[in-house]
């Protein structure tokens, strides 16, 4: 069985758009380099009952990495040098666009990269997948907070 990336994208993008949610994901982007879409995938896979193990999670890790790499981070990097530059707006907007396309592509990636078969059924797993991210793992109220928002 295949992951829909509609559902996911739409389930993200909705998140995203609670001030809570994106504030505390946008905190820690830039402490501690977390890709949002990728907390945010482990999550949504916890909220439908589906744990990842972490060989799964490296996997999932390995196969994005390339496109986060040499794509969407240094798309980011640029919109941020440009958002310093009051003559840059229309570009910056332009690279918005850009951003957010990367991302969705990023979404196909993630989703195309686990097949529910190598999942297992948990019905409260939010927290654990998200314990699997390097970033998050040692930062259990850091974890809470994010479970916290994305069930409500």
């Amino acid at each position: 069985m295949l992951i829909s990336t509609d559902d996911f994208w739409s389930w993200a993008l909705e998140r995203y758009q609670n001030p809570r949610v994106r504030d505390l994901l946008l905190a820690l982007q830039e402490s501690d380099d977390i890709i949002i879409l990728e907390v945010m995938f482990m999550a949504w896979l916890g909220s439908r009952e589906l744990q990842l193990d972490h060989i799964v999670c490296e996997q999932l890790r390995d196969s994005i990495s390339p496109w986060v790499n040499h794509v969407v981070k240094p798309l980011r990097q640029q919109r941020q040098i440009w958002s310093q530059d009051p003559d840059a707006e229309k570009l910056k907007s332009m690279m918005l666009a850009i951003e957010l396309e990367a991302e969705h592509q990023l979404a196909e990636l993630l989703c195309g990269a686990v097949a529910t078969e190598v999942l297992h059924y948990d019905a409260v797993c939010v927290d654990s997948n998200l314990a699997l991210l390097p970033e998050l793992c040692r930062k259990p109220d850091v974890i809470k907070q994010l479970s916290d928002v994305f069930r409500g």
